[in-house]
């Protein structure tokens, strides 16, 4: 996702897109990391999403309503705390659009759970959480995402293995090293 769009912003405006073109040079590294943050989106959060049934704020038999409000919590405090571990979105401008699509996502389908499961989860063994922080524990992925990149290494997505597949560099977009 970081490739295409260091390709597109480094190209636009250049020789190269005069050569070849604007509108070809967007059309294709645009959409390119446009499609590759919608796959990151998929796969990273949309199970966060699914665990509550979707984002239609369906109505659950109140034991069912309280087994998801408790997994969802836990599956969100874990991609909190591993998220920066396995994801790195070094460009400011793609990582706050990301952030922006996938707080509404998750914020979205949280409220709409709350909304048509609230009676049923009153007087349970946990509190719900409450939408706002939901959305706050959402945004501080990204932040905090932001922050390690201003004080280290930026690198891309870790593989198994443990070898980095990308660093960036100091260029137009990108933290430096």
């Amino acid at each position: 996702m970081n490739a295409y769009w260091y390709i597109y912003m480094r190209t636009r405006g250049s020789d190269l897109s005069k050569l070849i073109g604007e509108e070809p040079m967007k059309r294709r590294y645009k959409t390119s990391a446009e499609e590759a943050a919608w796959e990151y989106q998929d796969v990273a959060w949309s199970p966060l999403v699914r665990l509550l049934g979707g984002s239609g704020g369906k109505a659950w038999p109140a034991d069912e309503a309280r087994e998801k409000a408790a997994a969802f919590a836990g599956v969100l405090e874990e991609r909190v705390r591993k998220h920066g571990a396995e994801y790195k979105i070094p460009d400011g401008d793609l990582r706050a659009q990301i952030k922006a699509a996938v707080t509404k996502a998750v914020r979205g389908a949280y409220a709409g759970f709350v909304k048509a499961n609230e009676k049923a989860v009153a007087g349970g063994r946990r509190e719900l959480l409450q939408v706002d922080v939901v959305e706050s524990m959402v945004r501080r992925v990204f932040e905090e995402m932001g922050d390690a990149e201003a004080g280290g290494k930026s690198m891309g997505r870790t593989r198994s293995s443990g070898r980095v597949r990308r660093e960036s560099g100091n260029i137009e977009g990108f933290e430096a090293n």
